[in-house]
């Protein structure tokens, strides 16, 4: 996810708590999962019959828009494989898309990339989105945040901007983005949007090694005066799925076991001030795709548009098509077969490196 759009965290927040209270119910996570997903596809497609769910949207309810493959970071793990590619979408290709979701009527609107506070024609695009009445969203690396940047970014009132964080230990978040003090800048750039009343996300991939420091993790977030801090398992896509990285990423069943149980220690420490979430797991997010309705879209920078951060698949090419044409495929992804056939291959994170539909962001993708 990784993106996740706060318009679906509504939805997803009682499915986190269910997947944490599984250890206390003594239930065996698998098993609890799969019971969890048929009682939440008959909750569906009961509501549907009943006319409360749609079958299909007719416009999408969020966009997320990777503005550019251009980042100052180049993470060992990073999930679209940033500045390995040329952009192909213009400024002007952005404005047009950006009044196309406008007219749609779109709720909400992702701004990443890359790093998109590096991207020459942000403000323009966000100046068409806000002036559209459609809620910002920005998930950014902080590298270049300063206090003009996060007042700027506040005069647009984001539901939220995401600030990417690997860890407590400086040096070894460093090591993972591959840039010196890096770590310093987004303690500052947290801080900073903090101070100006922006609802930060501290969203911290946490490797193997980084488990230990979790706890600690939380705490700077607290202090930092988060909104929320967002603690998961990277995944093995795009560039984390090289050999050399994926075995640092995908975790155990006793890795998992320690996660949820210091997320779920640490919320009811800091329930009163910060929410303390985990994303959903591929196992879970893959079948979630293929259960709903789909609400929302991702367009990269070379025009392609995805149903998901971690779907293989392409629904759309905005070099050729309109926002409307590629969503009236789109709306119906979640009953295509392949789709479906994707998410039941799925049980594990390292099972997104071995789908016969490919990697997700590495190598050929599968169009629909």
């Amino acid at each position: 996810m990784a993106y996740e759009l706060e318009l679906l965290k509504g939805d997803l927040e009682p499915r986190r708590e269910l997947r944490l209270s599984s250890t206390a119910l003594g239930v065996q996570q698998e098993r609890f999962q799969e019971f969890f997903l048929r009682e939440y596809e008959a909750e569906v497609k009961a509501l549907q019959q009943q006319g409360v769910l749609p079958r299909s949207y007719s416009a999408p309810l969020g966009l997320q828009f990777e503005l550019t493959h251009r980042c100052n970071l180049k993470c060992v793990h990073c999930y679209n494989d940033s500045s390995g590619q040329a952009d192909v979408l213009t400024l002007e290709d952005w404005k047009r898309i950006a009044r196309e979701a406008v007219d749609l009527g779109i709720y909400e609107c992702v701004i990443s990339g890359g790093e998109p506070t590096i991207y020459p024609g942000l403000w323009e695009i966000m100046d068409v989105l806000r002036q559209g009445q459609v809620t910002l969203v920005m998930i950014t690396n902080g590298l270049t945040m300063t206090r003009s940047l996060a007042r700027r970014i506040a005069s647009y009132e984001p539901a939220w901007v995401q600030v990417s964080c690997d860890g407590f230990d400086g040096e070894r978040h460093d090591a993972i983005r591959r840039h010196k003090k890096s770590w310093c800048q987004v303690v500052k750039a947290a801080r900073f949007l903090a101070e100006e009343n922006v609802p930060v996300i501290f969203a911290h991939s946490v490797f193997r090694d980084q488990l230990d420091c979790v706890s600690d993790l939380v705490d700077l977030a607290g202090c930092l005066g988060c909104a929320e801090v967002l603690i998961g398992e990277p995944l093995p896509i795009g560039r984390g799925a090289r050999e050399d990285v994926a075995a640092s990423l995908v975790y155990s069943d006793e890795d998992h076991e320690r996660l949820l149980t210091t997320a779920h220690a640490k919320q009811s420490e800091w329930a009163d001030i910060m929410v303390v979430a985990s994303p959903l797991p591929p196992r879970l997010s893959t079948r979630i795709d293929a259960i709903e309705p789909n609400k929302v879209m991702l367009l990269r920078p070379n025009g392609e548009v995805r149903l998901s951060c971690v779907s293989p698949f392409v629904v759309g090419d905005l070099t050729r098509e309109s926002l409307m044409q590629v969503w009236s495929r789109c709306r119906w992804a979640y009953r295509n077969e392949k789709v479906r056939d994707y998410g039941r291959g799925i049980r594990s994170s390292e099972d997104l490196r071995h789908s016969p539909y490919g990697i997700p962001h590495l190598g050929e993708q599968t169009r629909l």
